[in-house]
């Protein structure tokens, strides 16, 4: 390849991003007033060629205390953002052929296969560097409060806040790379207003000290948006600018309004400083439910800290023990502002010229069904722990089991296509999740020189659908389409893990000698072979089952920091073990699909042959399925950071230096 011109895509297509950050900020007060105001810029260069991000950003807050009784403070964020670089192709990145050069000698683009061998796909840098994606963000965040104590242990407490963003998108894609020239601009704006009033009671009465909360919060939502497109430009100079000159163009508006409102109550209780309790019922109505906006949901906590208690004064090397308890319900309104009303479909598709006239604007029946009997999606979890601090909290241990069950899932449910409007919102099924987190943290060592803290995690939990409607499995993702069978790679299933992959069990290749067994699947010798599931001699899609599941058994992490006088070094590790990887892109690489792809993984070194009797099919056509043959074990440990530094204190250099309050050097 070296030799004749060909070429490392992925040397081509990915680049080492970097990134800087400057920030000044000014902060200072009084005890009556205090202020902050800062300003950043952040710049970073993406991981593929040509892309690039900027942020611009101010942030302000103000508060005050202008009489014992009445408080106020205000916060303003805002913000510019771009992002400017084309969605490159990765997926021809990894598989384009590599006896192909990304440029002729004239230093013009190979636009296809040289050797003509697979597809007619495009060079991948084609549309990475000639292609214009650009978006643009403008936004705002202010917010304010004030407090005021009506009476002794009475306060009000009124907050309110406003997200502004707006944010436009600009596509071109040149006449060089589809022959045609096409462009879409979008702009859209998304409003959000927030307000919260909380009344707080507080008494302390001999060893008895109580709380009381009452909440009212509302928030109103407003989406639209404008799209416009053209195609069919003369020419590539004027892009996205002026979509007048295209030859077909179109357009859209779009408008979503949604709105909650909340009520709340909240008790908190302790005694003696031992027992802790706390009582919430809050109340959520959501304008995405019409028929039944309004959701309940109560929840509870107990807390005993038995080391307050007189039996553990002499038990000094216990300094906290306490057992916790608690139960609630919480909701979900995680769908579209009318997700459950049908909408009609408008297109200039759809569109027709009546007797000859000029188009009329077309309508069609909406593909999505009225759910009007939509409701929250509710999440009840009981949760038990303990924490335990010994030798004045040189090691301390926390353990905590919950169980999790999510009912009325909130998901779009497809049926058969001959009932016309075959997807709806609908409230399907019961999830659960139940594990347990432990968390363990050392101090061997702290003197006024020399430290060591580590802290080391580990968490668990299991996954199970527990039921769905008519017990009828739910598809999720894209069909993967090869030659013969499609395959959805993961969908919803009673008795598995939300995340369980599909597809066929491969079971090798077939070899020499069983070409009798090979021929009666219509198979050869050298062909992949798969488990033929329900025994009826042939493979098909009723030989699809689950194959893997994506949750991990377990993962962990581990922090430790050693500092010795200005020194400190610390390291962050990661670990997760048991979770599954669908590697598609090796599927890709090994060129397994409707389409064909270059084979151009390390595995087509080992593909099997007479004299190499390898478990790597010898060829990629139709008899080649989506399968446990890309399923690969996704554990890992990382070293997700490491970081060594010294922070001068005023005994060194900085003893002469009066205006550098603090100097950090870190790596």
């Amino acid at each position: 390849l070296r030799a004749n011109g060909g070429e490392d895509w992925q040397e081509r297509i990915f680049q080492t991003g970097g990134f800087a950050s400057h920030q000044i900020a000014l902060s200072g007060g009084s005890e009556q007033v205090d202020y902050y105001i800062s300003g950043n810029y952040y710049t970073q260069t993406g991981a593929i060629v040509d892309q690039t991000y900027d942020r611009y950003a101010i942030r302000a807050k103000l508060n005050a205390n202008p009489t014992k009784k009445l408080g106020l403070g205000f916060n303003i964020y805002g913000s510019y953002e771009e992002r400017v670089g084309a969605r490159a192709n990765v997926g021809n990145a990894v598989t384009f052929d590599p006896a192909t050069s990304a440029f002729d000698e004239n230093g013009e683009y190979n636009f296809t296969s040289l050797k003509n061998v697979a597809t007619g796909a495009l060079n991948p840098l084609v549309t990475a560097r000639n292609n214009t994606n650009e978006r643009f963000d403008d936004q705002l965040i202010a917010s304010g409060y004030f407090s005021y104590d009506l009476a002794e242990g009475l306060e009000l407490h009124v907050s309110g806040g406003l997200e502004l963003l707006n944010r436009s998108q600009n596509n071109y894609t040149p006449i060089l790379v589809n022959s045609i020239g096409s462009a879409t601009v979008r702009s859209g704006e998304v409003s959000r207003l927030q307000n919260t009033n909380r009344l707080t009671y507080k008494k302390e009465f001999g060893q008895h000290g109580l709380q009381i909360d009452a909440i009212h919060e509302q928030q109103a939502i407003t989406r639209d948006s404008v799209i416009a497109t053209a195609s069919g430009f003369f020419s590539d100079n004027t892009t996205y600018k002026n979509l007048s000159l295209g030859a077909i163009q179109n357009t859209g508006t779009a408008i979503a309004n949604e709105g909650l409102q909340s009520f709340a109550g909240r008790v908190n209780y302790s005694f003696a400083n031992r027992f802790l309790l706390t009582g919430t019922l809050r109340v959520d109505g959501s304008s995405k439910f019409p028929n039944d906006p309004w959701g309940v949901f109560p929840s509870g906590s107990f807390a005993w800290k038995i080391s307050e208690e007189t039996f553990m004064e002499n038990v000094r090397q216990i300094d906290n023990l306490k057992l916790r308890v608690s139960h609630g319900i919480t909701g979900s309104q995680a769908i579209g502002a009318f997700a459950s009303v049908p909408i009609p479909l408008v297109d200039n598709n759809l569109n027709y010229p009546f007797e000859g006239e000029a188009l009329t604007v077309g309508f069609a029946p909406p593909n999505r069904r009225a759910s009007p009997d939509l409701t929250w999606e509710q999440t009840a979890q009981t949760n038990l722990g303990l924490d335990v601090g010994l030798w004045t909290s040189k090691v301390s241990f926390s353990a905590d089991y919950y169980y999790k069950k999510t009912s009325d899932l909130l998901l779009l449910v497809t049926s058969s296509e001959f009932l016309g409007a075959n997807i709806i919102n609908r409230n399907v099924g019961e999830v659960e999740n139940r594990g347990f987190e432990v968390a363990l943290s050392l101090t061997p060592i702290e003197t006024n020189d020399f430290s060591i803290n580590s802290i080391i995690s580990f968490s668990k939990n299991d996954n199970k659908v527990l039921s769905l409607v008519d017990g009828t499995p739910i598809e999720l993702g894209q069909e993967y389409i090869t030659n013969t069978f499609p395959v959805n790679p993961t969908r919803v299933e009673v008795g598995l893990p939300i995340s369980s992959f599909r597809g066929y069990i491969f079971e090798g290749v077939y070899q020499l000698g069983e070409e009798d067994e090979a021929a009666s699947f219509g198979r050869e010798v050298g062909d992949a072979k798969y488990r033929d599931i329900n025994g009826d001699g042939n493979i098909t899609t009723d030989d699809i089952t689950a194959i893997g599941d994506g949750n991990a058994d377990f993962t962990w992490g581990w922090n430790t920091t050693i500092s010795y006088k200005g020194l400190s070094l610390n390291f962050l590790v990661l670990g997760s073990q048991g979770n599954d990887v669908y590697n598609f892109t090796k599927g890709r690489q090994l060129s397994l699909g409707a389409q064909t792809f270059h084979a151009v993984h390390v595995d087509e070194k080992n593909k099997w042959t007479p004299e190499n009797p390898s478990n790597i099919p010898k060829r990629r056509t139709g008899t080649h399925l989506l399968s446990s043959q890309f399923l690969e074990d996704g554990s890992f440990i990382r070293l997700k950071n490491l970081s060594v530094s010294y922070t001068f204190g005023k005994n060194d250099l900085l003893k002469n230096v009066d205006f550098i309050e603090s100097l950090r050097l870190y790596t």
